[in-house]
Formats: C-alpha cells, structure tokens, sequence
C-alpha cells in the first residue's frame, strides 16, 4: 500500500474513532458540550448582529443535528478518497463509501442505546448519511472540476 493511502485510511480510522468517543458521552456530557458550543455561537452572533433575535432551544436542535450531518461530511470525503487511494473507481468507490458511511451511522446510533441518557434515533441515521452524501458529493464534483482545469490548461 502506498504512504497516500496508508495516510488516508489512517485519518478515516482517526475520524471513525472521533464520531465514536463522542458518541460514547453520556447524555449530560454531550448536551453541555453542545450547549457551550451554542452559546460561543449566540454570543459571537449578539456582537456580529445584534438585532438578530434568537431562539436557544431551536439552536441547540440545529447544533446538535448540524454536528451529525458535518461529522459524516466528513467521513463520507474520507472515506471516498480512501477507497480512491486503493484504486477504487469514482462511481462505485462513492456508492460503496455512501454504503459504508450508513452502516456507520447505523452502529453509531446503536451503541448510543447502552449509553446513559443516550437513545439511537433513525432520523439521526438520515442525516449521517446526508451529511456523508453531501460530502461524497462535493468530493466528486472538486475533484471533476479539478480536472477539467487539468486538460483544458493541457490544451492551451
């Protein structure tokens, strides 16, 4: 295996790991974790625009679901250049990267039923993998436009 791949799976694994700690926090650790987060983000939008008025708890929900859907953004564009590194072809590499991402994501709110105050929701399981399916995304269309740069500077 070459060092690029070997770099791209170890930083998968890295980040697998990471969606997996945070997951492993009790109820109360991940609410307060989420809570200081929100009130960064309250307080640095009161002195950006104070005469935007908002609304904490509807916040909090949109943190919370907005760190599952950047969290498996994430892993879907690692997890994509990862299969990538070993020779994977775009299409199939980015469905099997979807695929893989879900079952994650699955497992992920599943081990969240053994943890205190926890609970594995389905409509958290859809934005996971939203979230890796806009990254995956994302990952192909740079990488298309990269390209199309690519040859058409060839041609000049």
């Amino acid at each position: 295996m070459r060092y690029k791949a070997i770099l791209s799976w170890t930083a998968t694994i890295l980040w697998m790991a990471t969606i997996f700690l945070l997951s492993h926090q009790p109820a109360n650790d991940s609410s307060k974790l989420s809570l200081d987060l929100l009130d960064f983000f309250m307080q640095s939008l009161s002195a950006l625009a104070p005469q935007v008025e908002m609304h904490a708890d509807a916040l909090h929900t949109v943190v919370r679901k907005g760190a599952h859907f950047g969290a498996y953004f994430i892993l879907g564009i690692l997890m994509l250049n990862g299969l990538r590194q070993v020779g994977g072809r775009r299409v199939k590499s980015a469905v099997l990267a979807l695929c893989f991402c879900f079952l994650y994501a699955v497992t992920d709110e599943i081990h969240q039923l053994f943890i205190p105050g926890r609970s594995g929701q389905f409509t958290d399981v859809l934005i996971d993998t939203a979230g890796a399916a806009a990254g995956i995304g994302i990952f192909l269309l740079v990488l298309y436009l990269f390209r199309k740069n690519v040859k058409q500077s060839k041609l000049s």
